[in-house]
């Protein structure tokens, strides 16, 4: 009995558990909101699914849905999770039939069918199921990834036209995924990557965010992800590096975001970007975004600026009175219906309830789907595409439903595979590929894509009077398939034919709003094969790019940064040329850009400019560090030379560049004490001739034994329990997850009360206190440890104060 009375009283107690009890699905349906002409319509519920994650169409009309009991703690021995299948759907949404496609998973999340069956992640890996109606064999096709957090690990396998499938890793996570061709990709905590499904590759796509969960394309080929505790949605750029509890970017700054608004929640999930035409004109070209946390489907109008899209707000999709509403993926249906999977459950959070709360819901769950039954609006149906001939299927490459072009294509592209259906599929597309005059331009892109995945390179110009199809051109020459060298040689030869006049052209003032799209996929491209007479160019663009385009602008910034990647220090290098001479021509440009070169030649640049730049300014802390970071060793022994002779006035100035060159020599593994000792006794014998300046000072340091490291605290704006949106914290996030350390204050004079305010925790909240983290008063003297507290295990800063009458007056 007192147990069940604890129960109860953690439940009401905290305010990320409902109170309220379960609805039947026909009493939940009641309490959904949608605009005038929309209809909310289940789709299938408990018992036949439970606790849905995310969701996958095939290209015969099935939904494959992953569903978790287990969750959050994955089973030891036994696990009892599944794929579904749903299948034979009604005029009223409800699927007829639900069958188990794979069982006897852990955990499963991400999920996308194949042409002989589906991938799916089950920890620790993605598993490549075969069979038609269930899965006959599985295999295990890349892993291990890390399960640390099981709220965070790989999701949202996304295809598209390219033939590559995205997904996302998840916040906390440590994982290494490697293909059979050998290439391995380490990721820690948010990222997005992509891979090959018969696993011969994975690459990684972004770096940064902090527990992406939901992609979406655009049809221009632009990809979105959902993201928590940053902001709901990002376009993404390849090679970007995105926010992520204040961590570090790659020196050229985080990519650029396209909203300044939250929706209300730290905690996203789903996104899709509307394209098709059940909805009405006004909805199409929207980003719909699940919000588990506030119970609704947030929504935003895209306004271009560019190639950038900025988020503008719009009143919520849906909403549900009903509290255990979690929807935490969407779907856009072959049909133009918006599907949802709703998690159904009473805990709110994930790390603000402890893990085994009584109160866990592991035997609900819905799919509901959205649908527009208002005017002259007819009932849709799922397709099944693979009763299609090969010329049906071509006119599907033109449909209006970009998930139905999509399925298209990859079918289209499976048949191509095919000896006996290769030169019908290869006739029917370049017909369409490369008719300029054929007005449906989305079928012209989708058909060029099933050629190129082929073998095959459309001809297709600069010319074209499609900017939709000038883009997705630069797009395909820039990610030939890896395994076919053939193909990459004819891209290399196309621009060794074409380049100079187009590089040109595309690389400055767009002469239409639509050529800024062409414009970036071709700095894209520019990025992968970097040519030394492109990129006079592209630093000149950066000169004249307006200043709302930042996409375009981050773009060409990685653009140029692979240029230097690619470099050698070899004066007879055509490439590192024209390197050095942008670098004189626009300093400030090539600085930024350098930074962003992690190598030999961005710090040899960055040594050029260094005479040149502020002493004292933050920016040259950031290219003193650089170089001793990866500077050679003559040009490393030049820099501790010169910064060593300047008798410096200002020593705290110059105190803080031996610190950035002390790291920057511990990063790159050499014993900083050799080469700065006598520069470091220079300093500490004109520090001991400064007056001692009065105020309080903190000391960031390792923990006692662990070796000398870089700075573990930095400084944070966080909210506190008082209502202040926004005040300076000491903080380990911005530096990293598993970075330790002791901050240390002066000694002061103990008052008889302090207070101040801690966020933050010290394990998962349902185990107890690590004591790995705490805040103390010690006695200077005694090492006595006079008041101690622990994190409050909250994220918002809780008020804590200490009375100290006892000890008051000591140091």
């Amino acid at each position: 009995m007192p147990t069940l009375l604890l129960a109860l009283l953690l439940a009401q107690d905290s305010p990320h558990v409902s109170n309220a009890p379960p609805l039947s699905p026909q009493e939940q349906l009641k309490r959904f909101k949608v605009p005038p002409g929309f209809e909310v319509q289940l789709v299938a519920a408990e018992p036949d699914i439970v606790k849905p994650m995310n969701m996958a169409f095939d290209d015969r009309g099935r939904l494959f849905v992953t569903q978790s009991y287990e969750y959050p703690h994955p089973a030891k021995e036994a696990p009892r999770d599944t794929v579904r299948l749903l299948r034979d759907f009604g005029p009223d949404g409800r699927a007829r039939r639900v069958d188990v496609y794979a069982k006897g998973l852990n955990i499963p999340i991400g999920v996308t069918p194949t042409s002989d069956g589906a991938l799916a992640f089950s920890i620790p890996k993605v598993w490549r199921f075969k069979g038609g109606d269930s899965a006959e064999s599985r295999e295990a096709i890349f892993g291990d990834a890390g399960f640390n957090d099981t709220h965070g690990m790989l999701s949202s396998f996304t295809p598209w036209v390219d033939g590559w499938i995205y997904a996302c890793h998840g916040f906390s996570n440590r994982s290494e995924i490697k293909g059979s061709d050998g290439h391995a990709i380490a990721m820690h905590s948010g990222n997005t990557w992509r891979m090959r499904a018969d696993g011969s590759r994975v690459e990684r796509y972004t770096n940064g965010q902090v527990n992406p969960f939901g992609l979406s394309f655009d049809p221009l080929g632009n990809l979105y992800s959902a993201d928590c505790h940053s902001l709901p949605a990002y376009q993404l750029l390849r090679g970007g590096w995105y926010p992520s509890f204040g961590a570090r970017h790659d020196g050229l700054g985080h990519g650029p975001a396209m909203m300044s608004h939250n929706h209300g929640s730290t905690g996203i999930a789903g996104i899709v970007w509307y394209a098709a035409t059940q909805f009405p004109e006004e909805y199409r070209g929207r980003l719909f975004i699940g919000n588990p946390i506030t119970q609704r489907i947030n929504t935003d109008q895209l306004e271009r600026r560019g190639s950038t899209y900025r988020a503008q707000e719009r009143p919520d999709f849906l909403s549900c009175d009903d509290p255990w509403f979690r929807p935490v993926d969407l779907e856009l249906a072959p049909d133009g219906t918006l599907y949802i999977a709703d998690f159904y459950n009473c805990i709110i959070g994930h790390y603000e309830v402890p893990l085994d709360h009584p109160r866990r819901d592991r035997t609900h769950g819905r799919v509901w789907r959205v649908v527009y039954t208002g005017a002259e609006s007819e009932a849709p149906a799922l397709p099944d595409l693979t009763l299609l001939s090969n010329a049906e299927l071509i006119e599907k490459l033109g449909d209006a439903n970009m998930t139905v072009r999509l399925l298209a294509t990859n079918l289209l592209v499976e048949r191509g595979s095919d000896g006996d259906a290769r030169e019908e599929v290869m006739e029917g597309t370049r017909a369409i590929a490369e008719n300029q005059s054929n007005p449906r331009e989305i079928a012209r892109v989708h058909a060029m894509w099933t050629m190129f995945r082929l073998g095959a390179i459309p001809v297709v110009n600069f010319n074209d009077p499609s900017a939709l199809v000038r883009t997705h051109w630069c797009r395909m020459l820039a990610q030939p398939m890896p395994e076919n060298e053939d193909l990459i040689a004819r891209v290399r030869q196309f621009w060794q034919e074409h380049g100079d006049i187009e590089i040109d052209n595309l690389l400055t003032i767009p002469r239409n709003p639509e050529d800024a799209h062409v414009q970036r996929a071709f700095v894209e491209y520019a990025a992968r094969y970097p040519r030394a007479d492109s990129l006079p160019r592209l630093v000149r663009l950066i000169g004249i790019l307006q200043e709302n385009d930042t996409h375009l602008r981050h773009a060409t910034l990685i653009a140029i940064r692979e240029h230097i990647n690619l470099s050698e220090l070899d004066d007879e290098s055509e490439l590192w040329q024209e390197v050095r001479r942008m670098a004189d021509e626009y300093p400030e440009t090539m600085t930024q850009v350098a930074l962003g070169a992690r190598n030999e030649p961005g710090a040899a640049l960055l040594f050029d400019r260094l005479p040149y730049v502020i002493r004292g300014s933050e920016n040259r802390l950031e290219l003193v560090h650089h170089i001793a970071r990866y500077a050679d060793v003559f040009q490393l022994e030049s820099l501790i030379e010169m910064l060593s002779q300047y008798d410096s006035l200002d020593i705290a100035q110059e105190l803080a560049e031996l610190e950035v060159v002390r790291r920057g020599l511990e990063e790159r593994g050499m014993n900083p004490a050799e080469a700065l000792g006598g520069w470091g006794q220079s300093l500490v014998t004109r520090l001991l001739e400064q007056e001692v300046p009065e105020g309080l000072d903190w000391v960031d340091s390792p923990l006692p034994g662990n070796p000398p490291q870089e700075a573990a605290f930095a400084q944070q704006e966080r909210s506190s329990a008082d209502g202040d949106p926004a005040s300076q914290f000491f903080c380990t996030l911005p530096v990293g997850e598993q970075v330790t350390g002791v901050l240390q204050s002066d000694p002061f004079e103990v008052p008889a009360t302090l207070s101040f305010f801690m966020a933050g925790h010290d394990g998962f909240p349902d185990q107890p206190l690590k004591g790995a983290n705490y805040i103390c008063l010690r006695d200077t003297a005694t090492g006595e440890v006079l008041m101690q507290s622990s994190p409050p295990r909250n994220d918002l800063a809780q008020h804590i104060e200490w009375n100290l009458a006892d000890y008051a007056g000591r140091q």
